[in-house]
């Protein structure tokens, strides 16, 4: 079984904030979405006791995995 990557296990980012344009619009993009899924699945598998191993994590996949299918 391999480990699930958490938001721990990330390396350091630095956010650069530009002011360019004429809105003065920012933004900060997907860093915070990556370790949502592993997250989500590790506590599924903490729940149910079995691993989901295809996103999107689905009820069907869930109730498969918990029933010993594969999933």
């Amino acid at each position: 079984m391999y480990k699930i990557v958490g938001s721990r296990d990330m390396p350091h980012i630095e956010p650069v904030l530009w002011t360019q344009g004429q809105t003065g619009v920012r933004s900060l993009g997907e860093p915070p979405v990556v370790p949502t899924a592993g997250a989500i699945a590790a506590a599924v598998f903490n729940a149910i006791g079995a691993p989901v191993r295809h996103l999107p994590l689905t009820p069907d996949k869930v109730l498969a995995a918990q029933e010993g299918g594969a999933a």
